[in-house]
């Protein structure tokens, strides 16, 4: 089946009136849907990295993005591919996992691959591809490799606890509808505008547009750290926390700045990143995946 058109890409999904709506993540468009699919990855519990695989072109091997999942004695990989595709059926999901596999002697065999991900952007009706879902199963299973296959309704209950995921990938929009208004500083100047105030204009514009550059920047602020710029990554966020301005952005912004200089403390100071911690579950969401990796 086509995938969606370029056009495409820069638009988003239409906002659920509930959890039974189409959810239909195609719309993003293939390479957007990619790194919606690596970030809701990497926001599962045990996961503590990840990146794409073999980008622009190089051979993938029937893996879209990698994730390293937490354990002991040593990590194991996760393999997630991604497929925007406006329906997918029992032909598209073999062909999907036949990327994989007809690479696994070859290229996986010896990489502690323990779990293989299909995210798909749509809704699979077929009773077909459920049947073809549960054969791969027990294919994947002589392998040692579990198969999951998160469609777009799979996807949609597992964002609910991916705040950070939902506001960076699919919009404030969808991030209200799911999660509430922001609350913190400027919750006021939010109500005087939504009441007609124009006088709260220009201080609800700024805010708006800190929040937004913030939230892009914790992004590459991740992206640099795992590139190995760790002392530069901890140095901008020690500066952002000390800023005048740091009151001023959503509790998300702020507690995710601290979870990202937290996750990067860890072995060098403990109890700093422990701190960190708490202060960012004091303003939004749980920290319980870096509260594993300190007490490990």
């Amino acid at each position: 089946m086509p995938k969606v058109s370029t056009s495409a890409a820069s638009r988003v999904p239409q906002v659920p009136r509930n959890a039974s709506d189409e959810h239909e993540f195609s719309v993003l468009g293939s390479r957007p849907f990619e790194h919606f699919a690596r970030a809701l990855h990497e926001a599962q519990p045990d996961i503590y990295g990840s990146h794409l695989y073999g980008p622009d072109g190089q051979g993938q091997y029937g893996a879209d993005h990698i994730a390293f999942h937490r354990n002991e004695p040593a990590p194991w990989l996760e393999v997630g591919q991604s497929k925007a595709h406006r329906s997918f059926g029992q032909s598209n999901i073999r062909s999907a996992a036949k990327e994989f596999t007809d690479h696994w002697d070859t290229h996986w065999h010896d990489k502690n691959v323990r779990r293989f991900i299909l995210f798909v952007g749509c809704a699979i009706k077929s009773r077909n591809a459920g049947d073809e879902i549960i054969r791969l199963n027990n294919e994947f299973a002589k392998l040692g490799v579990e198969l999951l296959v998160w469609d777009a309704n799979a996807i949609y209950d597992r964002i609910l606890s991916a705040p950070a995921v939902v506001r960076a990938h699919l919009g404030q929009d969808w991030y209200s509808k799911l999660f509430g208004e922001p609350v913190g500083p400027f919750t006021g100047i939010v109500r005087d505008l939504q009441r007609g105030d124009r006088s709260a204009l220009a201080v609800g514009g700024f805010v708006a547009r800190l929040n937004q550059a913030e939230g892009a920047e914790i992004n590459e602020l991740r992206r640099r750290a795992r590139l190995g710029e760790s002392a530069a990554v901890i140095a901008e966020i020690e500066e952002m926390l000390a800023s005048p301005l740091a009151g001023a952005t959503a509790p998300v912004v702020q507690a995710e700045q601290r979870r990202v200089l937290a996750g990067l403390l860890i072995r060098r100071d403990p109890a700093r990143a422990r701190s960190l911690l708490d202060e960012a579950d004091g303003l939004d969401g749980t920290s319980e995946r870096l509260r594993h990796i300190l007490l490990l």
